[in-house]
């Protein structure tokens, strides 16, 4: 996928779950027109209450000049979501919350959402659709592959890499020089001093394969 965000065309939430509805309130606390949620999954009209954005029918004219961001926790079926909304000629939107700090010096993929509170500092690289969540940390000279998902509270010490579709769970610490692969999950609360191989999981203080 090699796509420029696109931050000023109406947006459209795919996914009408929590994380939609958090990623819907923070982007129109950011100033952002939200024309509501794409989810063949949901019933509910207004997944995000009374005079929120609703929920749009499939073949809703206005969808052709929005641009779409995936609400979807899991990172391969988010990743799944976002290649087919690009096939289909959609353009892909980022979305940090106004409560985040993201260096100007750090590059931003399509696709992305940056959480309250969240810290993207300097010369760190965000890939498309990576979530870095409420309270996360990727500090300076990191590399988050596509996909993957800093969870709340999460801290990536200085010159780390993350692989893609790798969930980095609640509360973890990844230290400073270390490299986490594609595919793999961080326990929450685990605390990585180690390189982690493609498809690891780890847990634990220091985390290891459980």
């Amino acid at each position: 996928m090699n796509q420029k965000t696109n931050d000023r065309a109406p947006l459209v939430v795919f996914g009408a779950g929590g994380h939609g509805r958090v990623i819907a309130e923070a982007a129109r606390l950011a100033g952002r027109r939200v024309l509501g949620f794409v989810d063949d999954r949901s019933t509910h009209a207004n997944p995000a209450g009374e005079g929120g954005p609703p929920l749009l029918a499939d073949d809703d004219p206005r969808l052709g000049q929005a641009a779409f961001i995936v609400a979807i926790g899991d990172n391969a079926d988010r990743e799944d979501v976002s290649h087919r909304l690009v096939e289909q000629g959609h353009q892909l939107a980022t979305v940090v919350h106004p409560a985040a700090f993201v260096s100007p010096s750090a590059t931003v993929s399509a696709g992305v959402f940056v959480g309250p509170q969240a810290v993207v500092h300097a010369h760190a690289v965000l890939g498309h659709g990576v979530i870095v969540n409420s309270a996360a940390v990727v500090e300076h000279d990191n590399t988050v592959g596509p996909f993957s998902h800093i969870a709340p509270g999460a801290t990536l010490g200085g010159n780390v890499g993350v692989g893609s579709r790798t969930l980095v769970g609640i509360g973890a610490n990844v230290l400073p020089h270390t490299r986490v692969g594609d595919a793999c999950t961080v326990g929450a609360g685990a605390v990585v001093t180690h390189d982690v191989p493609d498809g690891e999981t780890v847990v634990g203080v220091p985390a290891r394969h459980p």
